[in-house]
């Protein structure tokens, strides 16, 4: 016999298209309360030059973004959220401040970045080491001769 959960700990049901994993849920949850009101259009995993998988949320490129949240974000362009082309890598401990006030807007748009892609990370050192493998791997246009 199997035993019921309590029943103020069952989930209220829901659609089939709203069901999630625990994982989802967990980094839904967490994203949204720190970073931003809106859910990501999905994950793609970006591979470093050191072949480290990185995952990435994906947002549209105009998704307003807390300021406290520490990320490795990339703008990129695409057919679709399936086919990630980075177009600029940076790492940062303040991302709605930065994203709002960004240097390389005019890089971004004028190489048409419909995405940015969040990979959360609060350690500084590991962001920065994590974006120069990105970077040294894809070249991104709109970084060409900077260094973090």
């Amino acid at each position: 016999m199997t035993r019921q959960p309590e029943r103020h700990l069952q989930r209220a049901a829901t659609p089939a298209s709203e069901t999630k994993s625990p994982r989802q849920r967990l980094l839904s949850y967490t994203l949204q309360s720190r970073r931003i009101s809106m859910p990501s259009l999905g994950e793609y995993t970006f591979v470093g030059h050191s072949r480290t998988r990185y995952v990435f949320e994906v947002y549209p490129v105009d998704t307003n973004f807390k300021d406290g949240f520490a990320a490795v974000y990339i703008f990129s362009r695409g057919i679709n959220i399936h086919t990630q082309i980075p177009v600029y890598i940076g790492e940062t401990d303040k991302l709605g401040i930065c994203i709002r006030n960004h240097e390389k807007w005019p890089c971004v748009r004028r190489n048409d970045a419909m995405f940015i892609c969040i990979h959360g990370d609060s350690s500084r050192r590991s962001r920065k080491a994590r974006a120069q493998d990105l970077i040294k791997h894809y070249d991104p246009t709109c970084n060409l001769g900077q260094i973090l």
